[in-house]
């Protein structure tokens, strides 16, 4: 099954989260969707807005190599037609950030798909990756803010 958290990080609590990530090990950032392959790494996460929501972070301790697709050019959303994404993010040694939207109160998380989404056994050390997520899962505990009604997030993959 997949692990997940709630994360509730403001601006501010987002670049001390993205310090300690680096702090743990050399990281990568993706994001979910690029014009070109090159532009879904990122060094921090991008300005809130349109397509800027869901990120994949790589603790890159953890072996695994990207790949990348396109997508089809008839999607109903036709603002995601032709863009370009991680397409091997299955069993991948990923943690998936889903940003908290204050303005609507949609609720952010942090997910590790482990075993749920992975079509074979993993190929990378699960001990070691889990340790990894679990300090993780307590750095946004401390950083997270209190927050009435929020709304269960809600995301969609390519």
């Amino acid at each position: 099954m997949g692990r997940q958290t709630e994360a509730v990080l403001d601006d501010e609590a987002e670049q001390e989260f993205i310090s300690f990530l680096r702090s743990t090990g050399d990281i990568e950032i993706f994001r979910s969707f690029a014009i070109a392959p090159e532009d879904l790494k990122l060094s921090d996460f991008a300005v809130k807005g349109r397509g800027e929501w869901i990120y994949y972070i790589w603790n890159k301790n953890f072996d695994w190599v990207p790949e990348y697709k396109q997508t089809r050019d008839d999607l109903e959303d036709k603002s995601r037609c032709g863009l370009y994404y991680v397409s091997n993010k299955d069993g991948a040694p990923l943690i998936e950030y889903s940003r908290h939207n204050f303005d609507n109160g949609n609720t952010g998380r942090i997910y590790w798909s482990k075993y749920f989404s992975a079509p074979k056994d993993l190929d990378y050390d699960v001990d070691a990756f889990e340790s990894w997520y679990e300090s993780v899962v307590k750095k946004v505990h401390k950083l997270s803010k209190r927050v009435k009604h929020a709304k269960k997030s809600v995301t969609s993959q390519p």
